[in-house]
């Protein structure tokens, strides 16, 4: 298929709102991969968002309007220094909105303004690991008949698997709890069927 010079001027015009959106896809934890549908279309709007940032800097500094605005539909010259100047104004948002995305800032302010009592876009299963008061758990794997007792290191969770690393482990027999071995670190993948989890809450200091 051949390309023209204005299709890849479009991409290349594209290229902040995919950086942007690729850095959040990338640093945010999300209970499903981005479609391709869903990456391009947070990739145009995020893009335009880009632009319009560096429009009001543009005009702070009275330097009139972006050629980019102009060119869009013509087949003349890339504006590459506008392109690299929204490319960084894409890093420094998708750093700062995965902030936002991680800490749930905007849900927990729904919360306080009682707007939405939701926690969150990722599931229960990860919003469980993440809360601050989980660190100990038990994981009840139910096909092999064993108890896995550590400390969460990391986790993480697909379509159709979840992960989970451990550390400081003790394994038990499921049956009658007896102990059968100790190991630094342990790396379970496992369906959501096999396992249950049981917390240990943290003790907070006196």
């Amino acid at each position: 298929m051949e390309v023209t010079q204005l299709t890849l001027k479009l991409i290349i015009l594209l290229v902040p709102g995919g950086i942007l959106s690729l850095i959040i896809e990338t640093l945010t934890i999300h209970h499903k991969s981005w479609s391709p549908f869903r990456f391009i279309s947070y990739s145009i709007l995020s893009g335009s968002i880009c632009y319009l940032i560096l429009q009001l800097i543009w005009n702070c500094l009275e330097w009139g309007l972006l050629e980019t605005w102009g060119n869009i539909s013509t087949d003349s010259n890339i504006p590459f220094k506008e392109v690299a100047w929204a490319s960084l104004i894409g890093i420094l948002a998708g750093i700062v909105i995965s902030g936002i995305i991680q800490h749930k800032l905007l849900f927990k302010l729904a919360q306080k303004l009682k707007i939405s009592s939701k926690y969150g876009d990722d599931s229960l299963y990860l919003h469980f690991l993440n809360s601050k008061e989980i660190d100990e758990i038990y994981v009840r794997d139910l096909k092999n008949k064993l108890t896995y007792h550590g400390i969460i290191e990391s986790y993480s969770e697909q379509e159709k698997e979840k992960e989970i690393v451990l550390r400081n482990v003790t394994v038990y027999r499921y049956d009658d709890s007896t102990k059968l071995y100790d190991v630094p670190r342990l790396y379970l993948n496992f369906n959501q069927e096999e396992i249950k989890i049981e917390s240990i809450i943290k003790k907070e200091k006196k």
